[in-house]
């Protein structure tokens, strides 16, 4: 009996360590620039680096391939309410929609498609946030190609500060 014991807490173990992020097991996670990736996400992932294996958490231990971040998108009002980051792994891409603003949290939508339309293959979060919508998974488009719809409200819910879209890798 103690060594089914035994041999079941070790299997317990070894599961909860393989399902256990690495960040929270306190080992940082090497975090690659894909080879395709634009200019301005290579340059970006050079200038922080930090952000960059921080985000990757978000999306969970397989996604350590930065495949790109936008941290210009289109609809965004002022400039600088928001960024987009896409990570693969496991032949998907997990996205992920920062909350760039200070204070507390806004409604925020993202689905995110592979190709350039909206189908039943999408994902799709919304939700109030202070830091993040998503992450939202997705399969890899032809030719890595995906589409991104996203909003941001202000906190008052009186006005959008980021009401956009952008297809990427298409």
């Amino acid at each position: 009996m103690k060594r089914i014991a035994g041999v079941l807490a070790a299997t317990v173990a070894a599961t909860a360590a393989m399902l256990t992020p690495a960040s929270a097991a306190g080992v940082t996670p090497e975090v690659t620039v894909a080879s395709n990736a634009d200019a301005g996400t290579r340059a970006w992932a050079v200038a922080h680096p930090q952000e960059v294996v921080a985000q990757s958490t978000e999306c969970g231990g397989n996604y350590n391939t930065l495949v790109y971040i936008d941290g210009n998108l289109p609809g965004d009002v002022n400039g600088d309410d928001g960024s987009m980051a896409a990570y693969a792994g496991g032949g998907l891409l997990c996205v992920i929609f920062k909350n760039e603003t200070p204070g507390k949290a806004n409604y925020m939508f993202l689905q995110a498609c592979p190709g350039t339309s909206a189908s039943s293959a999408c994902g799709t979060d919304d939700g109030y946030y202070s830091k993040y919508a998503g992450p939202v998974y997705i399969s890899q488009g032809t030719g890595g190609c995906w589409t991104a719809s996203y909003k941001m409200k202000t906190e008052a819910e009186d006005r959008y500060l980021i009401n956009g879209k952008r297809s990427y890798s298409c």
